[in-house]
């Protein structure tokens, strides 16, 4: 869910990893990848937890995550343009270090999980733009009401104070 440059070179040869790459079976179902995350001036790429795919399903007893579009994601009108699968997503940093898909690739560096202050300064710029495509409409919803909710408890957030 991320549209950002190669974070891997092209001319590193994933062949050796391609069986564990595109065994959708090693999947555990964390739903991290299908998750918003952005790529930072520095690099690194951060992913936004509380802003899934609108059409990624969490299974309230187990907690596991699925698509609801799994099969067409691909084709899909929509979710074409921002879904990714395999060596892409690896080329782009997409899967967390933790991944089962990626977890043998030595150098590979994926998106990152960071704290809630760094999530919720992202988010506050995040929100002076329009709703990304791939984002549901709930999630943003909940987002923009916890980003009201801070910044009536954390003046930092809405700018007062900052010269």
């Amino acid at each position: 869910m991320c549209e950002m440059p190669n974070r891997l070179t092209n001319r590193m040869d994933l062949s050796p990893f391609m069986d564990q790459i595109n065994d959708e079976t090693v999947c555990n179902r964390c739903g991290e990848c299908c998750h918003l995350c952005l790529q930072l001036p520095d690099g690194l790429i951060v992913s936004i937890p509380s802003l899934g795919c609108r059409f990624l399903g969490q299974d309230g007893h187990s907690g596991l995550y699925s698509c609801e579009i799994y099969e067409e994601r691909l084709v899909h009108e929509e979710a074409r343009s921002w879904c990714s699968k395999g060596e892409d997503s690896v080329r782009q940093g997409l899967y967390p270090d933790h991944c089962p898909y990626v977890v043998s690739i030595e150098g590979y560096q994926g998106r990152i999980r960071v704290g809630r202050r760094v999530v919720n300064e992202i988010l506050r710029d995040l929100h002076h733009g329009d709703k990304p495509r791939s984002v549901s409409t709930d999630d943003w919803g909940r987002s923009k009401e916890r980003l009201g909710r801070l910044k009536r408890l954390v003046p930092a957030l809405t700018g007062a104070g900052r010269r």
